[in-house]
Order: structure tokens, then sequence, then C-alpha cells
């Protein structure tokens, strides 16, 4: 029983055992991981430069954004980008909408997150998951 769902950029095919996603997240995992790096270096640049007693305005500035660049280099390691997950490393599958978008969301046990977006028809797909996967999204 294979199930097959369209992305805006791939597919998600639900198997007997396995779900199998053929999407971008490693290139945007690693793009996101390039320019949050990049930013906390130029903030860390800034901060430095601008640490004296007549930049006080500045060097909170810079020393929020650099605060937050970490936050979300931090926050990105925690995404998982896998294409292929096993049904034994899955803990939940949740259908979520945010700002008129849809995406599934995969929360393995490894705590690591894979979410996957832009999804086509997702009241096809949001019926799916309930049919077959409902005792997943309790948790």
């Amino acid at each position: 029983m294979a199930q097959t769902f369209r992305l805006k950029y791939g597919e998600i095919k639900f198997e007997n055992d396995r779900i199998c996603i053929s999407d971008k997240a490693k290139n945007q995992k690693y793009v996101t991981l390039f320019t949050t790096g990049f930013w906390t270096l130029i903030t860390l640049k800034n901060t430095f430069k601008y640490e004296q007693p007549t930049t006080d305005f500045f060097y909170f500035v810079w020393v929020t954004l650099g605060l937050l660049n970490i936050i979300l280099f931090i926050a990105t390691l925690f995404k998982s980008t896998k294409s292929i997950i096993l049904m034994d490393e899955v803990n939940s599958i949740k259908l979520k909408r945010r700002l008129n978008t849809q995406f599934l969301e995969i929360r393995l046990k490894d705590n690591k997150l894979r979410r996957v977006g832009q999804i086509e028809e997702p009241e096809e797909l949001e019926e799916y998951v309930e049919k077959y996967y409902g005792y997943l999204t309790t948790k």
C-alpha cells in the first residue's frame, strides 16, 4: 500500500514500513547554516568594533543580532533532513498550519524534527494521515 503525495518541489511517499521524502531540505539546511554562521561572524566582528562607551546603542544592536543568529543556527542543527524515515523511528506525525501554509511535521524518536512543506493537496494528505497514522497524531 504505497501512497504518493506531490510537493511543489518533490514528493512524499508513504509505504508500509517507511516514509520516503524527496525535497530540497538538505540544501536548505546547509544554506541556513552557512548564512547564519556567516552573519554570526559579522556580528562578532562589529560587536568588538563598537565596544566603546560612546557607541552603546550599536554595541547592543550587534549583540542582539548575534544572539538571534546563534539561536537560529542551533535550532537548524536540531532539524532532520532524512529522505527515508522508518516507521520505527517516528514518534508523531502532525499536519500543521501557520500563516496560510500547511506542512507535515514528523517528530523522530531522537527528538529531531522533519518538516515537509509546500504540499500541493494538503486536504488529501490530512485525510490519509488521520486514517492510517491517527495513532501517531495524539503523541
